[in-house]
C-alpha cells in the first residue's frame, strides 16, 4: 500500500483526483455487482416498471398492431434497455478508472492507460457474467462481455475529451496569466 501511495502524484491536487476516481470507480463496481445479484425477478420488475412507460409512450401504435408482433416489440426494447444499461454502467466505470489512472504517475502514456482500463474493465465485465451464473434465474452471456467493452471504451473517450478541455482551458489561462 505504501508503495501504491509513493507513485501517486506528488501534486496535492492531483493525488486528491487520483483517490476521488480510484473511490468512485469502486462505487461502480458495487453498484454493477448489486445489479448483477438481483434475481431474475427482482430484474424483470425493474425493466418491467420501465417496459410499463413504454407501453403507455408507444401504446396507441401497438394497439393497431397485431398482438403478436406488439408483445415482440415490448420484447426487443426490454432487451435494448438492458444492453443500453450495461453500456451506461461501464461508460461510468470506464470514465472513473480512466480518471484515476490518468493521475496515476507511473504510467506516462495515455495508450498505456487506456489499455489498462479496458484490460481491468473487460475482466469485470467478464467475472461479472460468470457471477450471473450463480444468481436464480440470471444467464451468462458473452455478448454483454463485448457490449461491457464497448461502455468501457465509450466512458474512455468521453474522460479523454473532459481531459483535454480542461487542460486546454488551464493553458490559456495560464498564457493570459503571463501576458
Amino acid at each position: 500500500m505504501k508503495n501504491l501511495l509513493n507513485k501517486v502524484s506528488s501534486s496535492p491536487r492531483r493525488r486528491v483526483l487520483f483517490w476521488a476516481f480510484l473511490a468512485a470507480t469502486i462505487i461502480v463496481m458495487i453498484v454493477i455487482f448489486c445489479f448483477s445479484s438481483q434475481t431474475a425477478t427482482k430484474s424483470d420488475e425493474l425493466s418491467s416498471s420501465v417496459r410499463e412507460t413504454g407501453k403507455e409512450i408507444i401504446g396507441n401504435v401497438i394497439e393497431k398492431v397485431e398482438n403478436k408482433t406488439a408483445e415482440s416489440f415490448i420484447r426487443f426494447i426490454s432487451e435494448s434497455i438492458r444492453k443500453i444499461a450495461h453500456i451506461v454502467l461501464y461508460a461510468a466505470l470506464g470514465f472513473c478508472a480512466f480518471g484515476a489512472a490518468t493521475f496515476y504517475d507511473p504510467i506516462k502514456k495515455v495508450w498505456q492507460k487506456a489499455l489498462l482500463v479496458l484490460l481491468v474493465g473487460g475482466l469485470y465485465g467478464a467475472s461479472d457474467e460468470i457471477h450471473q451464473l450463480f444468481v436464480a434465474g440470471r444467464t451468462s452471456e458473452v455478448l454483454d462481455v463485448f457490449i461491457d467493452l464497448v461502455g468501457v471504451a465509450i466512458g474512455i473517450l468521453i474522460m479523454l475529451a473532459g481531459y483535454k478541455i480542461v487542460m486546454s482551458f488551464i493553458a490559456k489561462k495560464h498564457q493570459k496569466a503571463k501576458k
